[in-house]
């Protein structure tokens, strides 16, 4: 039986995690869950929670290392999660690197087109940029969820700062804490795509890509549309967005008889999208987040990122069902 631990974040349970457990079984996995703090490599072991079918609670135990961790960018310490790897335990997460590296890599690829133009800001001025595009956007070159995203116009010499719902006019003088604080922490500035709704909401189509076939195959989950609200600069939900279940409808709605060539361009970017970016890395790449926006100007999708992270939520238990097709193949790949 293929021994799988899944590290969470934070202390409390969710809902989905006893059914997961109880699901695994049926795939012969002995699954159990963990944080990070639970771990002691002195001891090779890991003071977890299993889920009791027969009594429907958890048991907490210690148990030795398992073959595989399910995991995601939320490790605290690099060095344990170097040593888990060296003791023989399967990640399931690849650091792809910086958004730069991706950046790079799909300029260099037949996706070129679907990218937006994106700048280290410590190489460009950023009066040349507003002067170019009017509206920028700068985020920080290593994070997600949306996080430290601002949008910047200039009118005149009042600078507009637009973060999540706050929306500020700044001087010169004022918007220049701004400048060094995005030098200093590493920002990219991006041309600023206006992706909205017809109602004037901005969106994007979130896609999650894992290898789920028997041999390694990717498969990608139902592609969901994440809108945000109308005063927000990112439709993304853990930025305060909502996710919708019917991407038919919802393609439908927005792009009226051209929403069929429209979902046949977005499969065709995902179906894409791993074999572009898994030439890149020595480790094997085992799952991958998809962020697609629309340009109502130039009437184009546009590829917003590409990252190795995966957020059970809002998929839940639907992620589960491929994860454990994921766990096989690992454990079949690293006996062989």
């Amino acid at each position: 039986m293929i021994k799988v631990g899944y590290m969470r974040k934070q202390k409390k349970f969710d809902e989905w995690m006893h059914a997961a457990s109880a699901f695994a079984l049926m795939h012969r996995i002995e699954l159990f869950h963990f944080t990070e703090d639970k771990i002691s490599i002195e001891n090779k072991s890991i003071f977890d929670e299993f889920w009791d079918v027969n009594k429907s609670c958890y048991i907490e135990k210690l148990t030795p290392f398992p073959d595989i961790i399910s995991d995601s960018r939320i490790w605290r310490s690099d060095e344990t999660r170097q040593l888990l790897l060296e003791q023989g335990v399967l990640t399931t997460w690849v650091n792809m690197g910086r958004k730069t590296k991706r950046y790079r890599i799909l300029r260099n690829s037949h996706l070129k087109d679907y990218l937006i133009d994106t700048y280290e800001y410590n190489n460009v001025h950023i009066d040349d940029v507003l002067e170019k595009y009017n509206e920028v956007i700068i985020k920080p070159n290593n994070a997600s969820l949306g996080r430290g995203v601002h949008k910047i116009s200039k009118n005149g010499e009042k600078y507009s700062v637009h973060t999540g719902h706050e929306q500020k006019c700044l001087s010169a003088s004022e918007f220049s804490k701004y400048d060094q604080f995005f030098k200093v922490q590493n920002f990219l500035v991006q041309e600023y795509i206006d992706s909205r709704t017809s109602s004037g909401n901005p969106f994007d189509i979130k896609v999650y890509l894992i290898r789920s076939g028997e041999n390694g195959e990717w498969t990608h989950l139902t592609p969901l549309p994440r809108i945000g609200a109308s005063l927000g600069v990112v439709s993304n939900v853990g930025a305060g967005g909502n996710a919708l279940f019917f991407p038919d409808k919802f393609l439908k709605t927005e792009f009226g008889n051209t929403w069929q060539e429209v979902e046949q361009e977005i499969n065709y970017i995902i179906n894409a999208i791993p074999f572009v970016m898994e030439r890149e890395y020595k480790r094997t790449i085992n799952t991958i987040g998809v962020d697609i926006g629309f340009d109502r100007k130039s009437n184009r999708l546009k590829l917003f990122e590409v990252n190795s992270t995966i957020h059970l939520t809002p998929y839940k238990m639907d992620m589960c069902m491929k994860q454990m097709n994921l766990y096989k193949y690992l454990h079949k790949k690293h006996i062989s």
